[in-house]
Order: structure tokens, then sequence, then C-alpha cells
């Protein structure tokens, strides 16, 4: 059946465009924050509550609006920040659409209040579902607050699609604090409940806001960026391989000051960080690049999020050469990494870092031996209860006798033996473990092993079995970004678990005054940080973070490849290793064991050859 073809009503085509505008409480932070900086404030102030979904509410002290104007804001495609399409096309202010206000009001509770400079008094305009008010006087100085309540109360199937209030509030977090990266001149203050979170006074520059939200540790790992390609100039910080993440959670990108995202950018700084950053590690980095409008196009995405470029690869080149070269423009980067320790440096491909993972190496033995008789840095405590392996499935190339043999939690007779039996180890590389069994050869990748144990242990811990806790000497502090320490208040239960000693040391730092026992690799703080990155990740329920944060936790603090080991620390790992559920695969699913066969090395060495009657002769003396 044709229908006619009719206008929609006004009501219908703003939901619509709240549709493609508003997704969330961040979306209407955005738009928010944009008309604020775009008015000239100067200080801003944002009180939320219930994760934004309950209230909004952003004041600042800009041009402010007249009188006469209040109701015009609230229409569709109203705006003062452009005239004509060529304005359009220059994208000098952040918002431009002249739909956002029109958009938040039709799916929530509006107030708008402004005042001008000459005007004796400030004015109030409330809407709600798109219909607005009268306007009101209101005693105010200069400056636009909006305040938004109740967002999506009467679109219940929208708030179903929305997080809990911890994620929607960390997602606040995260954009506020983007954009007070962006604009370090003016003050970022916020309140929840009454109560300051935090207050981000105007800063001198860039370094010293970036201080302010990232940390000052962090912050003295950064240097400056300035490269420029004719008329595209990209500037920023960027951190030296001191520095890393476990995701992109520290690069910030910016096209003029608008934050954006964009993947061919993301390649270029993975590109230049990949030969002194392990594979899985990111660095921190603010980026702005700068560029003529005719170059880029700005108006590709409703929320302007994404833009497109006229020459991408330039931009690509752009971006890593100047990371390049700002990171290894520090004298020799080699002599630099080397004189800093181990920086979790991956594969190296030149001289330089060979050179690094070298010096590493000797100041990590080094230590080793002036430690004595001290244990691992592996929680391998020797003996201990230890419950049977599991069957090695169809699939396995292991041999029931050969596992009862290699691990220490055979029954009766078989474990008897084995307190009897001198059984040795060797490391190959310092990364893999070697050991004869009967009728064969054992490899045993060191780091998988050790995150399979660390793993399966704090899986005892959240089970009710919590991890005991080693006191340090000296408490040591963490500092956090707003976002991971909003992420550590929601998640302190899981820390105590494990068998951290946490609490809070002001608004972003975090005193830590013990760890699990028996561990002693937790790079002062940067365990923590990645256990809270993988918390913060929206993929999956709250079971998946759990599981993506542990899995963090053993990684993070399990030996590494390239470390060397005593033959006693091996010898504990193999025999804890064997004592959990799945000894040999990794939580990643990567594998721990290899089985060599007695059979396999001699047809490799050619010591078995068919003989002129059929029968196998010794090849050799034998």
């Amino acid at each position: 059946m044709r229908r006619p073809i009719r206008p929609l009503a006004p009501e219908t085509v703003n939901r619509i465009a709240a549709g493609e505008v508003v997704e969330r409480p961040a979306s209407v932070l955005k738009e928010l924050l944009e008309n604020s900086l775009d008015a000239g404030a100067r200080r801003l102030e944002l009180e939320i509550a219930g994760g934004g979904v309950a209230l909004v509410r952003l004041a600042d002290d800009g041009f402010g609006i007249p009188r006469d104007e209040l109701a015009e804001a609230l229409e569709r495609h109203s705006t003062s920040k452009i005239t004509t399409l060529a304005d359009l096309a220059k994208g000098e202010t952040l918002g431009f659409r002249g739909e956002a206000l029109a958009a938040i009001a039709a799916v929530s509770r509006l107030e708008l209040s402004s005042r001008v400079a000459e005007d004796e008094s400030g004015w109030i305009l409330a809407a709600r579902g798109g219909e607005s008010g009268t306007v009101r006087p209101q005693a105010r100085g200069r400056g636009t607050t909006v305040a938004v309540r109740d967002l999506f109360a009467d679109l219940p199937a929208r708030r179903k699609f929305l997080g809990s209030e911890a994620a929607e509030k960390r997602r606040l977090l995260a954009l506020w604090h983007t954009y007070a990266l962006a604009y370090p001149e003016v003050e970022f203050v916020l309140r929840e409940g009454g109560r300051e979170l935090s207050r981000h006074v105007a800063a001198a520059g860039l370094h010293e806001r970036a201080g302010q939200i990232l940390g000052g540790g962090t912050v003295r790992h950064m240097v400056e960026v300035d490269a420029a390609d004719g008329d595209t100039r990209l500037t920023g910080l960027a951190s030296l391989p001191l520095v890393s993440r476990g995701n992109r959670s520290h690069q910030f990108l910016f096209l003029g000051r608008r934050p954006i995202q964009d993947a061919q950018v993301s390649h270029a700084i993975s590109q230049a960080y990949r030969e002194v950053l392990a594979p899985g590690r990111y660095p921190a980095c603010l980026l702005f690049l700068e560029l003529p409008s005719g170059q880029v196009d700005v108006n590709v995405h409703p929320a302007k999020r994404e833009v497109r470029w006229r020459d991408g690869r330039r931009i690509h080149h752009l971006v890593g050469e100047g990371l390049r070269h700002a990171i290894g423009g520090r004298g020799d980067l080699g002599r630099f990494l080397a004189e800093h320790g181990d920086l979790q440096v991956g594969a190296p491909r030149d001289a330089a870092g060979a050179t690094a993972k070298a010096a590493a190496g000797d100041r990590a033995a080094g230590a080793r031996a002036a430690a004595g008789g001290r244990q691992a840095e592996m929680d391998l405590p020797p003996g201990g209860g230890r419950g049977a392996p599991r069957p090695a499935g169809a699939g396995s190339a292991w041999h029931t006798a050969d596992l009862v043999r290699l691990h220490a939690g055979a029954e009766g007779g078989e474990r008897e033996a084995m307190r009897h039996e001198e059984r040795l180890f060797w490391q190959l590389h310092s990364t893999f473990i070697l050991t004869q069994i009967r009728g064969g050869l054992v490899i045993i990748d060191q780091h998988n092993a050790h995150e399979r144990v660390l793993y399966d242990r704090a899986r005892a811990a959240l089970a009710g079995r919590p991890a005991g806790t080693q006191r340090l000497l000296f408490p040591h502090t963490v500092e956090l970004s707003a976002q991971e320490m909003a992420a550590w208040r929601e998640q302190a239960p899981l820390f105590k678990d494990l068998g951290f000693d946490i609490e809070a040391f002001g608004e972003s730092t975090l005193s830590v005054s013990g760890i699990p026992d028996g561990l002693q690799r937790w790079d002062g703080g940067e365990t923590l940080r990645d256990i809270l990155d993988d918390l913060l990740e929206e993929r999956g329920g709250a079971g998946a973070k759990r599981d993506r944060a542990l899995m963090s936790y053993a990684c993070k603090s399990a030996i590494k490849a390239g470390e060397p080991l005593r033959e006693e620390e091996m010898r504990n790992l193999v025999d804890r290793l064997f004592g959990t559920e799945n000894p040999y695969t990794c939580p990643h699913g990567r594998p721990i064991v290899i089985r060599i066969s007695m059979d396999e090395l001699e047809k490799r060495f050619q010591r078995q050859v068919p003989g002129p009657a059929g029968q196998a002769a010794e090849d050799g003396a034998g």
C-alpha cells in the first residue's frame, strides 16, 4: 500500500537529529563544551550526577546569549558560528551544525540561562521534549549555563543501550580531560554531588596541563614534537620508551584543537615506535595537526569525530617522521635506552636496539648474582599443595608417564622417586627452560609458564582464597588519570583480593603499602595502570572485564623473555606450572610446553636408517 509523501512533524525531526548527535551523556557534554569554548570561555564548571544521565550541568564565563536569542538557540539549524557555505569549509569553530541544543532538548529536560556583559540581568529558558517555556529573568554573572536532566527519560529503549553509571561517568571524565588538554589556558572544574572531583587551573602551556592530567611521572618522560611539511604542521608531546601503556588510552589527536580519531594517524604512531616498544605496548602522545581548510573535510561525521584528509599518505608520513625524529633526537637512542634499564624494548631491529637489550640483560644478571640465594621474582616457593594435572587431551603429544615424572604432584612411589632424582634444568637464550624426560626433551616458555601460574592464583584469590600480602618498606605512590582513579574506586575489592594494599592519597594518587605475596615485578605501579586500562575498556560484560584484568595482571607481572634464571628458580617454576589446571597453554591461548621425542631426535640426526633387510640399523658407532 502506497503512503503519501508528507513533511515530518517537528518533534519527529528533532528526535531523529538527537539520534545522530546524542548517543549518551558524553555526547551531551561534548556539544556543551564546544559551545562554551567557541564562546571564549576561560573558566568551565561541570557538575554531573548519575553518570550524566541524571544531570550534566556546564557553566562558563563566555560571551553569553542575549535574551532575544535564547529561544532561537533551541531551534534546529540556528547558530552564530557560520553564515555562509564558505564558513562551513573553513571549520574555524568546534561546532557549526546548529542542531545540538535542539537535539538535546528533544530527549531531556533542559535549562538554558545566560547573560551578556551589557545586560543588567541574566535570563533563563526551560524546555522539555523540544517544547520551550517562557524566558524569565535570573540573577547571574556573564556567561552561559546549560543544565541537562533526565536524559532519555521519555525514551526507555534508548536508556537500555547506555552502560552502567560508572561506565558513563568514565566516558564523561575521558572527554572532559581530552578538551582540558586541548585548552590549557582554560580552567576546568569538575564536581559530583556537591563534591569537587578535580580542578585544573589555567596552565602556562601544554606541558604543564599534561602534567595535571596525565601525571608528572608520565610527562617527565615526554619530549616535544615539532615537524612540518609545507603548510602542514605537527606539534605536541610524545613519550620516550620509558613510558608505555597497554592500550591507546593516552594517545590524543587534535585537528587544530578539535579532538578527532583517525586510523591512519594511529597506524603512523605505531610504526614510529615499533622498534622501541614491545608488541601490545603503546606510547603516550598529544599531537596537534594544523593544515589549510582545503586539505581536510571536517563535515563527514554528525559528531565530528572523524575527518577526511585530501592526502592521507602525506599526513601519515609527517606523523611517523615527526615522532621518530622526536624520540630519536635525544642523542643516541640506543645509549639512552641502555642507561635507563629495561624499557620493554621489543625485538631489536637495529644495532642500537640490540645494544640496549644486551645492556639490560647484563644488568639483570648482575642484580641476580648480587641477590645471592633470594627466591626468584616469581612467587614460586618450593613445595606446597599441588593438584594432579589435567589429562593432555587427544591432541597432546604428552604421555601420562612423562607427566607423572615431570611434575611434582605425582602420587605414591613416583612422587618418592622424584624426591631422590636429580633432574637438571637448562635455560636457552634466557627465554626457554629445557629438561630431560623419559623418552625425550621438554621445552617450556618461561614467560607463558609463569603467566599461567599467576593467572590461576589470581582466579583462586577471587574465588574466595585471597592471596597474602607482603608489606613494602615504604608506601609507593602511583599517579592516575581521573578515569583510572574512577576505575580503581569501582574495582577496589578486586585489587584487595589479589593481595594489594592500596588507599586513595588525594584525588589523583594511590598509596600502595603492600603487593601480592612474593610478587616483585610490578614495575613501580605500571602493572596497576595496565590492569586499570583493561578495566576501562568497554568490551564485554563485568566478567569479561575481570578476565582481561587478571590476564593483564598475570602477563605484566610474569618473568619476561630474556631474563636469566637460576636452576632452582626454573625447577620451582616447572613444579608450580604442573600444579595448575591447564599447564599447556597460557591465559591468552599460547602454548607453554613442547615435547620432542627421542624418535624425532634420532630421525633428525639420521640415527635410524632402514637396513637392506628392512631391519633398523644404527648409522655410526651409536
